[in-house]
C-alpha cells in the first residue's frame, strides 16, 4: 500500500478512539501516560482480557473530581501523568478527544506531505517527459498536432521555437482555441478553410451568431471568417482561393458555382466521370408532400417515407451490380433521421458511422 492510501486509511480508522490508534501517540508524545496502561503489572505480570485503556475508558461509575469548566487541557494531562485513574469520566472522554484530534492533525499532516510529495516527483517525470519530447520535436520538421493537443502540450512546444503555423479547417476551429495557439516563436500563420461552410460548434445557441443575443459573442464566428470577410473600419486580410475543383462532375459543382462559389471551375478530369448506372439523371431533386414524423416538441426531425424511398432507392442502384455498399454514402442533417435510416439498412446492408456522426 502506497503512503497516500495508508494515511487515508489511517484517517478513516482513527474516527473510533481505541488504544491501537493511540498507542503510538501516547508512547511518543506522554509517555508517562502511556505507562499506565501496560498490561504488565507492578510485580511483571501480564493481564488478561480486556485492554487496561478500554476499562479506563468506558467505567463511568465515577464521581467528578474536578471542575470541567475550571481544568484546561493542559491540568488534565499533568494529572493523567501523576495517575490517570484519578480522572473523571468526563475528563477523560475530553483527553481521549484531545488525543485523538492531534493524532488526525498528525496524519493529515503527513498525508499533505505524502501528496505533495508525489505532486513533484509526477511533475520531475512530466519534465524528463517534455525534455525527450522536445529533443525528438526539434528534429522534425513538421508537427502534425490538434488546438487542443497543442494546448495541452504547450510548455513543450514553446521550446521548440516553431516558425510556422499551417492550421488546416480553420473556418471551424473557434477564434479562443486560434489565440491559444499562437506560440511567441510564430512568425508567418497560415490559415487554410472555407468560412462558407461549417463553422465552429458550440453548445450554447444563444451565443452564436445565428441567435439575436449572440450578436455580441459570436463565439462561432471563427478568426477565419473574420479576418477574411473583414469588420467595420478594417478591411478584409488577402484570401488565396482554389478555384477548380477535381471531386464533383459538372453537374453537382454547379449547384455550388451558382450560389457561393461564382469563379469555380471544373478540372478536365471531372468531365468525362460516367453516368450513375440505373439512373435516368445523374443529379436529380425529389420534391414530395409526406409529413415528418413526430411533434413540434421533438429535438430531432425525422421522415419515415423518406427512409423508405432512400432504402427502396439504395436496393436498386446496387442491385445493378456495378457499386459495392461501401462505395455509397447517404447523407442526413438531421439525428432522428440519421437513427431511422441506420436502423432501416441494417436489415440488409452493413452500415458504416465515422466518429462525428
Amino acid at each position: 500500500m502506497d503512503p497516500i492510501q495508508e494515511h487515508c486509511e489511517a484517517l478513516r480508522t482513527c474516527i473510533e478512539p481505541s488504544w491501537a490508534n493511540i498507542d503510538e501517540y501516547l508512547a511518543e508524545s506522554y509517555p508517562l501516560i502511556h505507562a499506565q496502561f501496560s498490561r504488565v503489572d507492578e510485580e511483571g505480570f501480564q493481564l488478561v482480557g480486556r485492554h487496561p485503556f478500554d476499562h479506563w475508558r468506558q467505567d463511568r461509575n465515577l464521581a467528578l473530581a474536578d471542575d470541567p469548566s475550571e481544568l484546561d487541557i493542559e491540568t488534565l494531562i499533568t494529572q493523567a501523568e501523576k495517575d490517570v485513574n484519578q480522572i473523571s469520566a468526563f475528563s477523560r472522554d475530553r483527553l481521549i478527544n484531545w488525543w485523538t484530534s492531534n493524532i488526525r492533525a498528525n496524519i493529515t499532516d503527513d498525508l499533505f506531505e505524502a501528496v505533495k510529495e508525489l505532486q513533484d516527483t509526477r511533475q520531475e517525470i512530466a519534465n524528463i517527459h517534455e525534455e525527450v519530447d522536445r529533443r525528438v520535436l526539434e528534429t522534425a520538421q513538421v508537427i502534425g498536432v490538434t488546438t487542443t493537443g497543442l494546448a495541452g502540450r504547450i510548455s513543450t512546444l514553446r521550446h521548440v521555437s516553431c516558425k510556422v503555423l499551417i492550421c488546416e479547417e480553420a473556418g471551424e476551429i473557434m477564434e479562443p482555441h486560434m489565440l491559444s495557439a499562437l506560440i511567441p516563436s510564430f512568425e508567418h500563420v497560415i490559415s487554410i478553410g472555407d468560412h462558407q461552410q461549417l463553422r465552429p460548434k458550440i453548445i450554447n445557441f444563444n451565443l452564436s451568431l445565428e441567435s439575436s443575443q449572440g450578436a455580441l459573442f459570436q463565439l462561432d464566428r471563427s478568426q477565419f471568417e473574420r479576418l477574411s470577410v473583414g469588420e467595420r473600419n478594417r478591411k478584409p486580410f488577402p484570401v488565396a482561393q482554389l478555384n477548380i475543383q477535381r471531386r464533383m462532375r459538372p453537374d453537382v459543382s454547379r449547384l455550388i458555382r451558382e450560389t457561393i462559389y461564382p469563379r469555380l471551375l471544373d478540372h478536365e478530369s471531372t468531365k468525362n466521370l460516367p453516368d450513375v448506372v440505373g439512373l435516368h439523371d445523374n443529379v436529380f431533386w425529389l420534391d414530395h408532400r409526406n409529413p415528418e414524423d413526430g411533434s413540434q416538441e421533438d429535438k430531432s426531425r425525422s421522415n419515415i417515407w423518406e427512409v423508405e424511398m432512400t432504402h427502396a432507392l439504395l436496393r436498386h442502384v446496387i442491385r445493378q451490380g456495378v457499386y459495392k455498399s461501401d462505395e455509397i454514402a447517404v447523407l442526413t442533417p438531421y439525428t432522428g433521421q440519421l437513427q431511422k435510416l441506420r436502423a432501416r439498412f441494417r436489415r440488409d446492408f452493413e452500415v458504416v458511422l465515422s466518429d462525428l456522426d
